[in-house]
């Protein structure tokens, strides 16, 4: 059009080879009027003839060669005195962590990548907005020692966001970018253009795009999911010329370049905790630091508003306490919004029923749970929850963070119904999962990968169970898991049902005497190697209860009672008796053959307590092949170690190092922490036979942390004098 009038057009013919109005030129004119300056001089066409045949002239002049990438020449009076911009002030006197995202985000926003809209995704309070004015205002400040490819003319920030989460409670934004149209009132008012703003909505459009087609600009759109014109606003962004640079925040998993922000991770989580601590004053220990953060989920948000709070005068346990409330202006501000969007979706039942599992699940489980089968549904429902960020994915299990979890929970409680029917859904699908892990506790089972998973849930359903009063699914579920939880050290898990259930059943009316005796049995042997030599009489009696039920319940628990007894008398150091008793149940016809190695077992075990090590040695021994006949690996594993103990008594060392190094691998490899610890006590012995302090202590050291975890404490201690020696 400039060309055209230079050549002396006249309105009427440019608004017939253009298809528009002469008013329609007349109006575009008057912004390129205003890009020059000359908007309300006198003579203004001939002002412009001037200026164009002066360009004209000086581009044949020169023989210096241009870029697409270029601006367009800077009118007199036109040019912007970069870098203007709108952004508010920053929240917080230091950017801590997200250095990655940072420098990704650099990188993006780079004219030499060519990426036009960046979206930065995430759960509400995750720190989208704060990473995105913290890269804009390092553009804005930097201008002298960034890349020339990260300057921009201008910075335009809009949002859509309606509160903010301050200490004080959420505050009203007063005032929100809702529209396309305010996101271009915003856009000229940093540029200052008024021609923009006086425009009708369609002429409006097009002087925006034309104006930032002539500086290079950062537009931020912020909010994204809460604006009111999304469409038209996408539609416009796309639009744009390639001199600008996008990035929208949102909740939602956009189809753009993304920066995806997640939870601070613990190290960097503590180190915002210990920044905002410091910086308002106030002192958290590390206990109060580390459970802030299992409170917080690592969102940031969470944890400014929380450190805040206890800055601002309230008990620390007040505020963790008000961090598990659904109604708090935490919980509103992460959830509220994304949740009301979900509310006829099918991904709100999935997401109910995902809260009741503690541990990540799969897809599977949780749409049993939600009893949805449709499987498009069931597809577009987890879609839904992944692009509101509101649920994680790893692989082929979803989980919650623990602060989304409250929330949803709170919102599950108050429709009594629904919650009812989810959790007897939850309940029939962990128990009917239990069945696959009824097995023997005397062997060694292979960590199942699936039961490793799913233990937190398994747990979670059984205290539950427990809450409600609903013994004989405690007892269902617990009866399969029991023995795998012994043999893979879940030992507290045992104490802690086992002592409800004997309480459910020494309470009722007519006691169920199969159920007590195997609750007993299930119950005193972890206790039984945890409990000090002086304090095992409880158990002791225990024992005679379930022996005295069982005679006529059940021969084989009964045996295997009998075998508890045997183990406590030699922990008791009371080996004549025991070993009375031994010599007495080896006359008991037709025993299972485990009984009567185990028999074997404990009789070598006495022999070596009191130094009688031949016999002993002897007796192990036959344990080992009488064991390999039957292919019993746990029962030969242990009786090696025992029997290199024997050993290394006997200063027969390569023997017994042999033995430790066929062993120990075995013992790994089925993670038995307690077998393991036990053939590092041996190993240490052995270095220490040998006067190698060094590596002897290292074994023993390896040896006390694996009891420690077993809360194994006569063992410990009896490294610690080893040590002491």
């Amino acid at each position: 059009m400039i060309l055209r009038l230079n050549q002396g057009c006249s309105y009427e013919d440019i608004s017939q080879q253009l298809n528009t109005t002469p008013a329609a030129a007349l109006k575009q004119m008057g912004f390129i009027y205003e890009r020059l300056g000359i908007a309300g001089k006198r003579g203004k066409e001939k002002l412009l003839r001037s200026f164009l045949a002066e360009k004209l002239h000086q581009s044949q002049q020169s023989s210096v060669a241009t870029t697409t990438a270029e601006k367009i020449p800077e009118f007199p009076g036109t040019k912007i005195s970069p870098p203007r911009h709108n952004l508010p002030a920053l929240s917080t006197t230091k950017f801590i962590n997200r250095h990655q995202e940072v420098n990704k985000l650099l990188e993006l926003l780079s004219y030499q990548h060519s990426a036009h809209i960046i979206s930065v995704e995430g759960i509400a309070g995750v720190g989208k907005t704060t990473l995105v004015l913290e890269v804009a205002n390092r553009c804005l400040n930097s201008q002298h020692t960034i890349p020339q490819s990260l300057k921009f003319d201008a910075i335009i920030f809009t949002s859509a966001k309606a509160e903010y989460l301050t200490p004080h409670g959420l505050l009203p934004r007063l005032r929100q970018e809702q529209t396309l149209k305010d996101i271009c009132r915003e856009i000229a008012k940093v540029i200052q253009s008024t021609i923009i703003t006086q425009a009708s909505d369609l002429e409006q459009l097009e002087f925006t795009r034309d104006a930032l087609a002539q500086i290079h600009s950062l537009l931020i759109v912020d909010n994204l999911e809460t604006v009111t014109e999304k469409n038209q606003i996408l539609a416009f962004l796309y639009d744009l010329p390639p001199t600008v640079k996008v990035i929208i925040t949102t909740r939602e998993q956009a189809l753009f370049v993304p920066v995806r922000l997640s939870s601070l991770p613990e190290t960097e989580a503590l180190a915002l905790i210990n920044h905002q601590a410091t910086e308002k004053g106030i002192s958290l220990s590390k206990t109060q630091q580390i459970k802030l953060y299992q409170r917080t989920s690592g969102i940031p948000v969470a944890i400014v508003y929380a450190v805040g709070q206890i800055a601002g005068g309230y008990p620390v346990e007040t505020i963790f306490q008000k961090l598990e409330q659904t109604d708090s202006d935490i919980s509103r501000f992460c959830f509220q919004n994304s949740l009301e969007l979900l509310r006829e979706h099918p991904a709100y039942r999935l997401l109910l029923s995902l809260s009741l599992f503690v541990n990540s699940v799969t897809r599977e489980a949780i749409s049993t749970v939600g009893n949805l089968h449709d499987q498009k549904q069931i597809a577009d429902g987890f879609a839904k929850l992944l692009q509101l960020s509101l649920i994680n994915q790893e692989a082929e299990r979803y989980s919650l963070l623990t602060l989304t979890r409250q929330f949803v929970l709170g919102e599950l409680s108050q429709q009594q119904t629904l919650e009812s029917e989810l959790r007897e859904n939850w309940f029939r699908y962990l128990r009917k999962l239990s069945e696959n892990y009824g097995t023997d506790r005397q062997e060694w089972q292979k960590p199942d990968i699936k039961l490793e998973q799913e233990w937190p849930n398994i747990l979670a359903v059984l205290r539950w169970g427990m809450e409600q009063n609903r013994f004989e699914d405690v007892w269902y579920i617990f009866r399969h898991i029991k023995n795998y939880a012994y043999v893979h050290n879940q030992w507290d898990v045992i104490i802690e049902i086992t002592a409800w259930l004997l309480d459910k059943l020494n309470t009722a009316n007519t006691k169920d005497e199969i159920k007590f005796v195997e609750v007993v049995l299930a119950r005193v042997r972890p206790l039984s190697l945890r409990t000090k030599k002086t304090e095992l009489a409880f158990l002791e009696n225990l024992v005679k209860q379930g022996l005295e039920v069982a005679k006529t319940v059940n021969r084989e628990q009964y045996l295997e009672l009998i075998i508890e007894q045997i183990y406590l008398g030699i922990q008791q150091c009371n080996f004549a008796d025991t070993l009375n008793l031994i010599q007495q149940q080896k006359q008991e016809l037709n025993a299972p053959t485990k009984f009567m190695i185990q028999l074997l077992y404990y009789e070598a075990q006495i022999y070596y307590k009191t130094h009688q090590l031949s016999e002993s040695e002897s007796l192990y021994r036959e344990v080992i092949t009488k064991a390999e006949q039957i292919n019993w690996q746990r029962g030969i594993i242990y009786t090696k170690h025992w029997l290199a103990d024997v050993l290394l008594a006997m200063k027969r060392l390569q023997e017994a190092e042999d033995l430790l190094a066929e062993g120990l691998p075995q013992a790994q490899a089925y993670q038995d922490l307690r077998c393991i610890a036990s053939y590092q006590t041996s190993y240490a012995k052995l270095e220490q036979i040998r006067g190698n302090l060094t590596k002897m202590k290292e074994w023993a050291k390896l040896a006390i942390a694996g009891f420690e975890q077993l809360k194994m404490e006569e063992e410990i201690a009896e490294i610690q004098t080893m040590l002491m020696g």
